[in-house]
Parts: structure tokens; sequence; C-alpha cells
């Protein structure tokens, strides 16, 4: 069984608030890795050929998943990066971070050669 680990990864208002321009809320769109507004790190972003971000809840609670879909070696691999947004009375929560060695159906695809050469 692979153990999944969440590290935390900083994220101000701001950045939230541009990401919801890039992608409202229950919606989603696929984008380039550089054009995600989170200041991913940039090794990060240049082993990864699309960006699927996932925007679900209201302005008052929210979630985004920013899927970084890279290449390591023959396989496509993903790399999720959660955002949990909450407003109330108790004030706002920000929170954010990546789900690293995750094992779950799909994480890991191994494509034919030619798809490789096509995205190259």
């Amino acid at each position: 069984m692979t153990k999944i680990v969440f590290s935390s990864y900083p994220i101000d208002i701001d950045k939230y608030h541009h990401l919801q321009e890039v992608c409202p809320l229950n919606t989603f769109r696929t984008v380039d890795p550089n054009q995600v507004p989170l200041s991913l790190p940039s090794d990060l972003c240049s082993k990864s050929f699309k960006a699927v971000v996932v925007g679900s809840g209201d302005t008052a609670n929210a979630v985004y998943m920013v899927n970084l879909l890279r290449v390591d070696k023959s396989a496509i691999d993903q790399q999720p990066l959660i955002i949990a947004y909450h407003s109330g009375d108790d004030g706002v929560s920000l929170t954010a971070g990546f789900i690293h060695h995750g094992s779950w159906d799909g994480r890991t695809v191994y494509p034919e050669k030619g798809f490789f050469h096509a995205i190259e």
C-alpha cells in the first residue's frame, strides 16, 4: 500500500482570486502549467505538459484541484494540488497542498510510443 502524503503549499488570497478568473467555480479548464496563477515550482511546470483546473463550490466554501499532467520516464503521471477556501463568521481560511505518492487507479498511464512523439 502506497502512503499518500499531503505537503502544504503557500497561497495567498490574491492568487486564489486570480485562479477564479482562470477557472470560475463549478467549471474546469485545461491550460498550460505556466498559466496557473499560483507560482508553481518551475521544475514541476517544466515536466508538465498540461494542467487541468477544476473549481467546485460557492463564495463561502470552495475547492479547487489543479492536476498537473507530467511525463515521468515512459509514463504520464499526475501531480494534484488541492486548494480549500472557507469564508464565514470565523474569518477566511485558505489551505493548499500537493498530494504525493498516491496509488489510485489511473494515476499513472503508459501510452504508446507514438503519444510521446506527438507531444514533443
